[in-house]
């Protein structure tokens, strides 16, 4: 099980289809849509393969949940950085900012965290589920997931390091159950709270802004050093960094020449999709989201628009949610409903996943918008 956490990522974006489009032209809001609906079912793919074992193309298919990973915080960090200075335009406050991203991810992450906790439950007292949680199934790792505290490295290694190891015990959380990929969303929370604190720094109290640069900084940066993946804070800056300097002909000239070296740094001979070729999946996804102007560019986006836009914003919509039940539905099916004829019943399984995403994102995901209003009403109220 450590193998599957290794590949976990969560992600908090507004839907592209309908808010880049102001300052991000059409075909890179296409593109967004795109990148987003791949980035979940590689996630997906990955951790089905490496639950069912199966392997059939001759290399370790759960290392596509990693690529998975990456292009998430690559755009998660794009659009924050577009979000910020779309919102500048309009006032945009650092309270905003936060009812934003608060609303946009505890619309799914709430329903998500009752929707384990059920399944979870049926899984412990249905005797032939070989349920394999049971430590993990705890009142304060459910707290901790839903404050997105979990699994941080620094409270880690304070709680294993000394003689304080009893007084720290309590801060310890771990995976809730079988919601093993929510520790990424706790990484992803905090990432946006350090971004805000730098961000706003000039509307925010001045004690109050450096509080929330510690914590966050904390818990974000030593991930750097000692988190399961120390290389996703600094990818989720490439992602800012990617949105800043999209115009630069120095950028995109670097890009190109970044793109041609990374593809002879492929190890095709182990077949390692991951460790040996960050540099080229970076590039790759970094060239998705630039926009070149140029006759043979123009003409291949417009082909690019017509194939891709519709399926590509249909798969977009329910990626969060997919991302956040997809583990636990996996785990109840493969040890359980579906734990014979796991060969014959794969693509059944992937199919499910999707299909109760699709339902999930319907209830809840697709009216995060109601319930942002509803945090904006509340927070006048008490202003």
């Amino acid at each position: 099980m450590t193998a599957l956490v290794t590949a976990s990522i969560a992600i908090d974006m507004p839907t592209t289809s309908n808010a880049v489009s102001a300052t991000i032209s059409d075909i890179v809001s296409v593109r967004l849509d795109f990148l987003r609906g791949l980035g979940a079912q590689l996630v997906l793919i990955g951790h089905l393969s490496f639950m069912t074992d199966w392997n059939e193309l001759g290399f370790d298919l759960y290392k596509l949940a990693d690529l998975g990973v990456i292009i998430f915080f690559i755009i998660s960090g794009y659009l924050i950085a577009y979000s910020h200075d779309r919102g500048i335009k309009r006032n945009y406050t650092f309270k905003d900012y936060f009812i934003n991203r608060f609303s946009r991810i505890y619309s799914v992450l709430l329903p998500a965290l009752i929707l384990i906790t059920v399944l979870d439950l049926i899984a412990i007292n249905v005797e032939y589920i070989q349920y394999q949680r049971h430590d993990e199934f705890t009142l304060l790792n459910f707290v901790g997931n839903l404050f997105c505290l979990q699994n941080h490295s620094t409270i880690s290694a304070i709680n294993q390091s000394g003689w304080w190891h009893e007084a720290f015990e309590f801060f310890d959380i771990g995976y809730y159950g079988t919601a093993d990929v929510l520790w990424t969303l706790s990484l992803e929370w905090w990432l946006y709270v350090l971004f805000g604190s730098m961000a706003f720094r000039k509307e925010i109290n001045k004690w109050y802004r450096l509080l929330l640069f510690a914590i966050s900084l904390i818990f974000v940066f030593s991930n750097l050093f000692f988190g399961p993946r120390e290389s996703l804070p600094l990818i989720w800056f490439l992602g800012v960094a990617i949105y800043k300097f999209r115009y630069k002909t120095i950028y995109k000239v670097s890009l190109i020449v970044l793109s041609v070296f990374s593809v002879y740094s492929i190890d095709w001979e182990n077949n390692d999709l991951f460790y040996g070729n960050f540099l080229f999946f970076f590039c790759l996804t970094a060239f998705f989201l630039t926009e070149y102007k140029h006759p043979v560019a123009n003409g291949l986006n417009r082909f690019l628009h017509v194939i891709i836009s519709r399926p590509s914003r249909f798969f977009a919509k329910f990626s969060y949610s997919l991302y956040l039940i997809h583990l636990t539905l996996l785990q109840f099916m493969v040890y359980g409903v579906f734990f014979f004829n796991l060969n014959t019943l794969i693509i059944i399984i992937f199919m499910v996943c999707n299909f109760t995403a699709f339902l999930f994102y319907l209830l809840f995901e697709a009216r995060h918008k109601e319930f942002r209003s509803f945090m904006h009403k509340i927070a006048r109220v008490h202003t």
